[in-house]
């Protein structure tokens, strides 16, 4: 129940946030009902959870850090379908709760559940794969091996022309299935099949991303993806970067003044998540994330808010006009904003 109205306001709230979203591959997710594990990359905290959640049909089950699981925030985050997993930061003594863990992720395969695990373990900022972890290949190895279950591997690939900022292209890539099982071989020690299928998920998500690796070239093509990578569609894109075709473009004088003053209408508001992220959020990486949680959980209070003051204040005429006129410029600063890269 909670889950689906999440689900309901964060698709709302996608147009209000990026410019445009990109979605490649919806077709290589399963149709019938059955046990899937979907491996993204992970540089956007919980933003990336959301629009997986957003853009994928089957409610998800989410992996998270076990800090956060305290007090109220337990039944809530288990209420949207989160589930704890301990890392060497949470104590090396709570290292072994990760055997339930990984039992209760077993028995959400065994009822043809879709779970998603980072297999990156952790967020990170850059554009290219990290190193994997081995929570996604221990999963897999005790659903195949010890469940005898018939498992999807879905690797992912999540890529945003800014990953701080709002007004920026998301390009979210569904690749086909992996089939983990059929190259398993009772010759091979554990340690040797869990890296084999950590170096094939790597593989198949790195082909869904627009910089897999950081060479020489990646932090010239990161800038050119911030300034331009909106403009294009994700084939496009990866093509230029490849054969290295970075040309980028002034941005127009014009568009920026409608921007800033189509920011007018909702100032409050704006100013509101930038105190706050100023004051109480020093890492960036989080800025994106805690953003879009405002747009999904407080823009639209902002609104009602705003339409009931003015509605008693001078009658319904004008309170429409003004819920009109803030909607109105919120969706359009959007757009603008990935004109001329004045991010929110």
């Amino acid at each position: 129940m909670i889950y689906n109205f999440l689900k309901i306001l964060a698709k709302l709230s996608i147009p209000f946030y990026f410019s445009s979203v990109e979605i490649n591959g919806k077709e290589n997710i399963p149709k019938e009902c059955r046990p899937i594990i979907l491996a993204p990359n992970h540089q956007n905290a919980f933003l990336d959870a959301i629009v997986i959640a957003v853009f994928y049909d089957q409610p998800i089950y989410f992996l998270a850090r076990a800090s956060v699981f305290k007090g109220i925030f337990n039944k809530f985050l288990r209420a949207i379908n989160m589930r704890p997993v301990f890392r060497m930061r949470d104590g090396y003594e709570n290292l072994s709760k990760n055997h339930e863990v990984f039992d209760e992720c077993a028995q959400l395969l065994k009822d043809n559940k879709s779970l998603l695990v980072f297999p990156e373990a952790d967020h990170g900022e850059e554009y290219y794969l990290r190193k994997l972890s081995r929570g996604v290949p221990r999963i897999v190895h005790q659903a195949v091996v010890h469940d005898n279950l018939d498992v999807d591997i879905i690797p992912i690939g999540i890529n945003y022309t800014h990953h701080f900022f709002s007004g920026g292209k998301l390009f979210l890539n569904f690749g086909p299935p992996l089939k983990v099982n059929d190259g398993f071989s009772s010759d091979l020690k554990e340690g040797a099949i869990l890296n084999d299928i950590r170096s094939h998920i790597a593989r198949e998500v790195k082909n869904l991303m627009l910089l897999p690796d950081k060479d020489e070239k990646y932090e010239e093509a990161k800038s050119f993806i911030m300034k331009e990578g909106r403009k294009y569609d994700f084939g496009s894109l990866q093509q230029i970067l490849l054969f290295n075709k970075l040309e980028s473009s002034s941005p127009r004088l014009l568009v920026k003044v409608i921007t800033r003053f189509m920011t007018i209408p909702n100032l409050p508001f704006y100013t509101l998540i930038w105190v706050i992220l100023k004051t109480k959020v020093p890492d960036p990486i989080f800025h994106a994330s805690i953003k879009f949680a405002a747009i999904m959980l407080v823009a639209w209070l902002w609104f009602v808010g705003l339409f009931c003051v003015v509605f008693i204040w001078k009658g319904i005429l004008l309170a429409l006009l003004v819920l009109g006129t803030c909607i109105t410029s919120a969706y359009f600063r959007t757009k603008c904003v990935s004109s001329t890269r004045f991010y929110s």
